[in-house]
């Protein structure tokens, strides 16, 4: 029963459309840091993975987030694609990336 909690916290999103990434195991694309300027992504907490053509996909702990995803958009000049991530995860992430504050 022990996996079983954490395979459905992270099947529960998808059924709702989102996808669940484990920031503990994702590769970043080389360069990751420049595709989100630092303060938009510890305002929105949101961590840039890669860039896919004019898409930026972004890990966030709240991907449902409608202001977040404007901002984002706005600031990347693209089209945003959230995925979900624990928020404690994507402090870390945005840590490693940006530095510490």
């Amino acid at each position: 029963m022990t996996g079983e909690a954490g395979e459905s916290a992270r099947e529960a999103p998808e059924q709702f459309g989102l996808f669940y990434v484990d920031l503990t195991r994702t590769d970043f694309a080389p360069g990751a840091a420049s595709l989100l300027p630092e303060e938009a992504a510890r305002r929105e907490r949101a961590v840039p993975i890669e860039r896919r053509g004019n898409v930026t996909v972004v890990a966030m702990s709240a991907p449902a987030d409608d202001l977040a995803l404007e901002a984002l958009r706005t600031v990347t000049g693209g089209d945003v694609f959230p995925v979900l991530a624990p928020p404690g995860q994507v402090a870390t992430a945005i840590s490693r990336l940006y530095g510490d504050v």
